[in-house]
């Protein structure tokens, strides 16, 4: 990969004055080695959904901590759609239909593949500075594009809360095929909250961490007593742009639990007033 910082300063009039500084950066991640075999996939972060379970794997050849689990293609209809293709234990219409990847016939553990991968294609930076006179305006942007997420936190235990998804569920033939939305049962014969791509989403976001408006008062007022004031207002994390359905798509983590949202509280939106004061 590689890192790219641009910085562009103009003197668009004799008060206007504008600094911009925008950086790039892209890389693959890939793992060359490991302290096994080198075949073996080692389990890293995990989570409790109401079942114990692990989502990113290490392995040779792969992005370190990717999502591994089963892929979905839709919901059964109804009973002939169980009849068709793979063997699948425990499903009935309204469940979802889990993809047969090695082509055995049969769904099992051997199907598990990869679903996702928590690191984004591209980061990019902006920081933009304004001024006028006394006046100084500051806007810093970030984004994030490419990178998946796993939502690890809705809770699929019987008695526990659900999101209001919930309620577009599957509730009989051709109301729904999205397997991220399959029929409501507390026993869950078919395990539909395995780890699949039913919780994998598009991570990108753009974020305009802060925002500052500041005032310097003239010198005239303040020459006697200070050396300078300056007064100012600032948003912090102040909107965020995404299709991420989570509550935050920034998430925080170590190597093997990148891009797992355990539902971490969200970065709040703070306002602050301050002084800066020149002795």
């Amino acid at each position: 990969g590689f890192d790219l910082s641009l910085t562009y300063n103009e003197h668009i009039t004799r008060n206007l004055k504008m600094n911009n500084i925008v950086t790039f950066t892209t890389s693959t991640n890939l793992v060359t080695a490991t302290n096994t075999d080198g075949t073996a996939r080692i389990l890293g972060g995990g989570f409790f959904n109401g079942q114990s379970q692990t989502v990113t794997v290490f392995e040779k050849g792969q992005s370190p901590g990717y999502f591994y689990g089963y892929k979905t293609d839709g919901l059964f209809q109804n009973t002939a759609d169980l009849t068709k293709g793979a063997t699948q234990a425990g499903a009935a219409p309204g469940d979802i239909r889990f993809v047969d990847v090695n082509g055995d016939g049969i769904i099992s553990s051997a199907d598990q593949t990869k679903i996702g991968d928590p690191f984004p294609d591209f980061t990019m930076g902006w920081n933009l500075n304004l001024s006028y006179k006394s006046v100084d305006f500051t806007v810093f942007t970030y984004a994030s594009v490419g990178n998946d997420i796993y939502k690890a936190y809705e809770r699929n235990g019987t008695f526990t809360n659900k999101p209001r998804t919930i309620l577009a569920r599957w509730t009989g033939e051709g109301t729904t095929n999205d397997a991220k939305n399959p029929r409501y049962i507390f026993t869950d014969p078919n395990n539909n909250s395995r780890i699949s791509d039913r919780y994998v989403e598009d991570g990108s976001f753009v974020k305009i961490k802060n925002i500052q408006l500041g005032y310097t008062l003239p010198a005239s007022l303040t020459r006697n007593a200070i050396k300078g004031l300056r007064i100012y207002a600032q948003v912090r994390n102040a909107f965020t742009f995404t299709k991420y359905t989570g509550y935050d798509p920034e998430i925080s983590g170590g190597i093997l639990d990148t891009g797992v949202d355990r539902g971490a509280y969200p970065q709040a939106r703070s306002y602050a007033i301050g002084l800066d004061i020149k002795l």
